[in-house]
């Protein structure tokens, strides 16, 4: 169990991560607020992936300061979800789903 001090740290780290994309955003010409026009959700919505995990404006964030998700949000993309996104962004399926691999069960 975490206690208080260890709570303040995770979020403290955090806080300077989203102030560092929100400092990455306005350098590559944008902002949160742009980005939501674009996306057609509001600067809210936007903002909520600082706390939840929202992959569609993650991705966009990311895309936007030239990097992946994963880069962004290490905690959030495990081995599993990065050979799907990687799939995806070939448009095409992973071959094996390694939840699974060498189960001829199909059981996880």
């Amino acid at each position: 169990m975490m206690n208080n001090k260890s709570n303040n740290i995770v979020y403290r780290k955090e806080e300077r991560v989203w102030v560092w994309i929100k400092y990455r955003l306005l350098e590559a010409g944008s902002s949160l607020s742009k980005l939501a026009r674009l996306e057609g959700v509001t600067r809210q919505a936007l903002s909520s992936v600082k706390h939840s995990s929202y992959p569609k404006l993650e991705r966009r964030i990311a895309e936007s300061i030239g990097l992946t998700a994963s880069d962004l949000w290490p905690h959030r993309y495990g081995i599993y979800t990065q050979a799907i996104l990687r799939a995806r962004e070939k448009n095409q399926t992973p071959k094996t789903d390694i939840r699974t691999e060498g189960n001829d069960s199909g059981e996880p």
